[in-house]
């Protein structure tokens, strides 16, 4: 379309110069809003904190949660929660590693790179991040001047207060316990000593001098620096040390001498343990020993027992016959008295017998001659008694009858029994 035309057709549509400066205005309006619209309106994302400062005040306030705000012309800062420093120059590590490795110096004199990553996660109020924005100016200013160079420190003096076997074996978890306090709470203070640490060969003590992290003498608290990162409620989220490589090949001397005291501790195990082997053999001659003794005593208790226990029962069993003897000693005390006055009555009968003797004999005589007299009396009439033939079944023989008859009256005139009874025998 070539210029006359526009102007042929701007006549047409009857464009006046009002008309004219008007639609120059909206256009550009129209350039102005689309030029600036990034500074009317924004949006936030997720894990940033925003830092506005006011396009005509310059006050200072933050946007912590996600979405659309107004900008209103305001300077806009982001800040990410929570940053990674990662300190490393391993392949592996080379997308999110914004520092390389940090060399240390032990206090031995090792050297060492040391391979971490720490964590931190800002404040959520907005005097805290302006504060921050106030002395760091973006979150660029942050990683470095903060992040980067408190983690560098806490690692260095971390590093000078271990040898470096202690750093490869008995304090490598204590390595980063301390890396993180620094970081979070201040650098410590350090003082130096000297301290014995054995005996030289010409028996001099072997002095060196250590490097230890200096203590209020009231409390005993660990002196520190000024605290940077609690001085902005930074929170120290996560510290890891992921390796130490050590320089100059110190990591094969350490190696080495950790395998010499591994054999010099491998052999003293076992001249410990043929030591324990033997205490432990003399310990069990010794409890054997004691078994055998305490077996030994047992079986001399029980047998002393036993003996004891037969000695009572012969003390009873004797006391019982004791008392069985002392039984019969009465009886036969009571026997010999019971013979003892039986004898006596037998003697008094005796006796007694023996004073009617006298008498017994004289009628003695009497009766003989009485019977004398009767028989030849007897004889001189013939009247024999005739026992077996001269009498019945039912009736004595008369020369019986005259005998019994004289008999009696010869007793009855004595006045006498002339039979005794003395033990079952007639006298």
């Amino acid at each position: 379309m070539s210029i006359d035309s526009i102007l042929d057709k701007a006549q047409r549509t009857k464009w006046t110069p009002g008309r004219v400066i008007i639609l120059a205005m909206c256009v550009v309006m129209v350039f102005i809003v689309a030029i600036n619209g990034t500074k009317l309106v924004g949006r936030n994302g997720s894990g940033i904190y925003l830092v506005q400062q006011a396009y005509y005040t310059g006050k200072l306030s933050c946007k912590f949660s996600p979405g659309i705000y107004a900008k209103k012309l305001a300077l806009v800062e982001p800040y990410n929660v929570a940053s990674s420093y990662k300190y490393s120059d391993k392949e592996a590590d080379r997308k999110t590693a914004i520092a390389p490795p940090i060399e240390v110096r032990f206090n031995d004199g090792g050297k060492a790179k040391v391979y971490g990553d720490v964590r931190f996660v800002l404040p959520a109020n907005d005097v805290d991040m302006a504060h921050i924005h106030t002395i760091f100016d973006s979150h660029e200013g942050l990683m470095q001047e903060c992040y980067s160079q408190i983690t560098k420190e806490a690692v260095v003096m971390t590093a000078a207060l271990m040898s470096s076997e202690e750093s490869y074996a008995s304090k490598r978890s204590q390595f980063s316990d301390w890396v993180s306090d620094q970081i979070q709470n201040g650098i410590y203070l350090t003082e130096g000593r000297w301290v014995q640490e054995g005996m030289n060969d010409n028996g001099t003590p072997n002095m060196k001098f250590r490097v230890e992290i200096a203590k209020d003498p009231t409390t005993g608290e660990f002196l520190r620096k000024e605290k940077v990162v609690s001085t902005f409620n930074i929170r120290v989220a996560q510290c890891v040390i992921n390796d130490i490589v050590y320089l100059d090949g110190l990591d094969e001397l350490i190696g080495a001498k950790r395998e010499f005291l591994t054999s010099i501790i491998a052999a003293n195990s076992g001249a410990e343990k043929a030591e324990q082997d033997m205490l432990t053999a003399e310990a069990t001659g010794r409890k054997e020993v004691e078994v055998t003794r305490y077996a030994a005593k047992e079986l001399a208790e029980k047998k002393t027992a036993e003996a004891k226990n037969q000695k009572k029962q012969a003390l009873i069993g004797a006391e019982k016959r004791l008392a069985v003897a002392e039984d019969n000693y009465y009886a036969a005390l009571d026997q010999k008295e019971t013979w003892i006055l039986q004898g006596t009555g037998e003697a008094e009968i005796r006796r007694l017998a023996m004073e009617a003797d006298g008498a017994i004999v004289t009628k003695k005589e009497y009766y003989e001659k009485a019977w004398k007299g009767y028989r030849d009396a007897l004889i001189k009439q013939r009247l024999v008694p005739d026992v077996t033939t001269s009498y019945d079944a039912g009736e004595l023989p008369a020369g019986i009858v005259v005998l019994n008859a004289i008999d009696r009256q010869l007793q009855q005139e004595l006045g006498i029994d002339l039979t005794f009874a003395t033990s079952g025998n007639s006298r």
